[in-house]
This record gives structure tokens, C-alpha cells and sequence, in this order.
């Protein structure tokens, strides 16, 4: 080998190690990057992720309170229908004891003698005194 060939192929190799270090630089660079770029898509995520769980956390409070309301509102209802059913029976006993009272009051009509009736009575009595005297 001359020479020239040895410094042609030094010459060579010190072009194949600098393009071997420039494309390591780029390669450091781009995954230099991509590391970033994931970062901050990960960075982003739990962010998103953060404000999910507020959310979430948030909704399920709701749901607790919808839920105490509701238990409440049965509550009521019971109470309520307690109540209604209460004013039901005494609106049923109170109907029968009308019931009872306008049959008896139509049975002391019809036994109460008319003005005729006690016309003719004391007539009567009227008559038996005047003979016993």
C-alpha cells in the first residue's frame, strides 16, 4: 500500500467517523426529541387524567346527594301515605257512622207520627176528658 492509498484511506475513514458522529448527533437529537415529545404527552395525560378524576369525583358526590335526596323523598312518601291511608279509614268509619245515623233518623221519621196523627190524639184526649168529667 503507498502512501497516497494509506492517507486516501485514513482520509476515508475519518469521513465514515464524522458521518458516523453526525448521524449519532442526530440520532442523540431526534431521540432527544422523542423523549421530550413523550414527556410532555404524558405530562398532558396525567393532567387530562387529573381533571377526569375531579370530574369523576365530582359526579359521584352528586350521585350521593341524589341519592340522600331520594331516600329522603321515600321518607316523605311514607310518611305521606301513612297518613293518607289513616284519613282513608277514618273518612270510611266516619261515612259508615253517617250511613248508620241517616238509616236510624229515617226509621224515627217514619215511626214520628204526622200532624194529623196528633190531631186526632188529642182530639181523643180531649174527648176522654170531657167524659171523665
Amino acid at each position: 500500500m503507498t502512501n497516497e492509498q494509506a492517507t486516501e484511506l485514513l482520509a476515508l475513514m475519518a469521513d465514515q467517523i464524522k458521518a458516523t458522529d453526525r448521524l449519532s448527533e442526530t440520532f442523540e437529537k431526534r431521540f432527544t426529541q422523542l423523549n421530550e415529545t413523550m414527556l410532555n404527552g404524558f405530562v398532558r395525560m396525567e393532567d387530562k387524567f387529573d381533571a377526569l378524576t375531579g370530574r369523576v369525583d365530582h359526579l359521584t358526590e352528586e350521585v350521593r346527594e341524589v341519592k340522600e335526596d331520594i331516600r329522603d323523598i321515600k321518607a316523605e312518601a311514607q310518611v305521606t301515605n301513612r297518613r293518607l291511608s289513616a284519613t282513608f279509614d277514618q273518612t270510611g268509619r266516619l261515612t259508615e257512622e253517617n250511613t248508620s245515623q241517616q238509616t236510624r233518623l229515617r226509621q224515627l221519621e217514619a215511626e214520628e207520627p204526622t200532624n194529623a196523627e196528633l190531631h186526632r190524639r188529642v182530639l181523643a184526649l180531649e174527648e176522654q176528658m170531657r167524659r171523665a168529667s
